[in-house]
């Protein structure tokens, strides 16, 4: 069978098990005061909750993420290290001095670590100390703004203008504005890319919960002091029964208050994103209590046998060998769901030929998804960033081959029956 006729066939396995092939909206529709609102699993990426989810508006200082990740990505790759120490330039130490601005102040007198920087960026929100992350990765004072726009291009997230690494509006970047662009141009993402943004930060580089879940801290301030920092993030003091570990807040005069967040629901690691609210901590807990009593979580075991297949060439004939998932899935199911359970496309079982070793991989990278209710309701079940969760499917014995007496033997006796037909 040609690759269009399996396309086709997994196209038409999609529609029937009621799987979205578009966009679509989450279980959760949660009532929130706030203009946009997401809950993702951090894992599969499956959208649990979402209002106005594909809206975007003004992130403000969430974008720190962004230079956050290609720090950790320049640390990986060797070029930086946390002890690494820069000279910051005159220009981004003059912004320190704003008072209208969230800061650290800084000086062109002492260096400093990538670690003192990214504890100020991340829990005072202090914006000279994220530019000098970003001069830090680029080399330059603005360099940074194409490299975060080149990863969010690389993860899916076009057509974006970044104006800073901080989350600064254009007029407020000082000596560094853009005079291409107006004074009020800000960085704008959506919730859900917000949450796509929040689950990369965390997938490739968990380590920097280390830093986003410290409630204070000690840093470098001006020329020879230091200065006790808080955490803006007030979910990490009283996550009001869940446990938080950061990760950015922000604020600005267009859409006020902003809130991602990374905390656990049902045992599993999730991002919660609310956008233009004055009250962003009791609103992402009212998201979080709305998924956790629309929805549970359930597990695809490892081993599930999927179904059973002939193999061609079998020592055992027509016989029917069972294959099953490598590895374990769990997704989040709606309780109300009527016969809420996981189950698995499965695009082709063809071309199997004996002899095969029990656990070689028979159909790679097969697609998991909730199964049961209606099909909106399997469509709002079935909501992600990305694509839907996949599994290996394996076979689960030896299958022999026959001997090339008996292949002939099977061969000769189908020519034979096909001749009364």
């Amino acid at each position: 069978m040609t690759k269009r006729v399996w396309a086709g066939l997994l196209a038409g396995i999609l529609l029937v098990t009621g799987i979205a092939t578009s966009a679509s909206a989450a279980t959760v529709t949660p009532k929130v005061d706030a203009q946009s609102a997401v809950v993702a699993d951090v894992q599969t990426g499956q959208v649990l909750a979402d209002k106005n989810g594909n809206e975007r508006m003004p992130i403000a200082s969430i974008s720190k993420l962004l230079t956050v990740y290609l720090v950790e990505q320049a640390i990986k790759e060797g070029r930086l290290s946390m002890q690494s120490k820069i000279k910051v330039p005159a220009s981004i130490v003059a912004i320190s001095n704003e008072p209208a601005l969230a800061n650290v102040p800084l000086s062109t007198d002492r260096a400093y670590t990538i670690q003192e920087l990214m504890e100020m960026a991340l829990i005072k929100s202090a914006n000279a100390a994220a530019l000098a992350l970003g001069y830090a990765v680029s080399g330059t004072d603005t360099g940074v703004n194409q490299q975060i726009q080149d990863l969010l291009t690389s993860w899916g997230i076009k057509d974006t203008t970044i104006v800073s690494g901080a989350g600064l509006t254009n007029g407020d970047m000082g000596a560094l504005t853009n005079p291409k662009l107006g004074a009020d141009v800000e960085n704008e993402l959506s919730a859900r890319e917000l949450a796509i943004v929040g689950r990369h930060l965390v997938t490739d580089y968990p380590e920097i919960q280390q830093i986003t879940s410290m409630q204070t801290a000690e840093v470098p301030s001006g020329a020879t002091g230091t200065e006790t920092i808080e955490n803006s993030d007030k979910l990490l003091a009283d996550g009001q029964g869940y446990k938080f570990t950061g990760l950015k807040t922000g604020y600005a005069l267009s859409v006020h208050s902003t809130f991602i967040g990374l905390t656990t629901l049902e045992g599993r690691q999730v991002v919660t994103v609310v956008l233009g609210s004055d009250h962003t901590f009791s609103q992402t807990v009212a998201m979080l209590n709305a998924v956790k009593s629309a929805m549970t979580v359930k597990t695809l075991a490892k081993g599930t046998v999927i179904q059973r297949v002939q193999v061609e060439e079998a020592r055992a004939g027509e016989e029917r060998f069972p294959i099953a998932t490598k590895t374990a899935v769990s997704m989040f199911v709606p309780t109300a769901l009527r016969d809420g359970k996981l189950n698995m496309t499965i695009r082709s079982n063809n071309d199997m030929i004996a002899p095969i070793a029990k656990g070689h991989v028979v159909d790679h990278q097969e697609t998991v998804f909730v199964d049961g209710g209606t099909t909106a309701e399997r469509n709002a079940a079935n909501d992600y960033l990305a694509s839907p969760p996949k599994v290996d499917l394996i076979m689960t014995r030896d299958v022999a081959q026959a001997s090339q007496v008996v292949q002939w033997y099977r061969d000769a006796k189908r020519v034979i029956m096909s001749l009364f037909e």
